[in-house]
């Protein structure tokens, strides 16, 4: 949490990606024994691909917009504050799962956990931002909003 121009941004780290890059490894370690197994190095890749993608939420909340996005600044998204109607912290099923999904609150951006914030828009569209500390969020919105 900062004071700044920013009221509130973090970062949460997926515990996904410490298992996601042990696949990886155990898939090149298959593709050279193996001699080079074309499948064994699409899977180390395709891994190593959804890892740097995938292996960070930022949510940023300041002056003006709710922000976030993935790993390296991946699928960024923002949402002026002056269209948000309502924000609550919530918690997502287990099999919402991780990454961007569509459910039946809305689109839900996730990388770990099962906390998130609900966001209401003032066009009555909801969606969800994973986070793993969604009270904290909640009340960064809100006082955004009351300003």
């Amino acid at each position: 949490m900062r004071t700044d121009s920013a009221a509130y941004i973090h970062k949460q780290v997926s515990i996904l990606a410490l298992f996601s890059g042990a696949l990886a490894m155990v898939a090149m370690l298959a593709w050279f024994e193996s001699s080079g197994d074309p499948i064994a190095l699409l899977v180390a890749g395709l891994t190593g691909l959804l890892i740097a993608i995938f292996h960070a939420l930022t949510i940023k909340v300041d002056k003006i917009n709710l922000s976030w996005h993935f790993g390296f600044r991946m699928f960024a998204k923002s949402v002026p504050l002056a269209n948000v109607a309502d924000v609550a912290p919530v918690r997502n099923r287990w099999w919402y799962g991780w990454g961007i999904r569509y459910t039946s609150h809305g689109w839900l951006y996730n990388v770990s956990g099962l906390g998130a914030v609900e966001v209401t828009r003032r066009d009555g569209k909801t969606f969800r931002l994973g986070t793993d500390e969604p009270d904290v969020l909640t009340n960064a919105i809100r006082a955004r909003l009351e300003t």
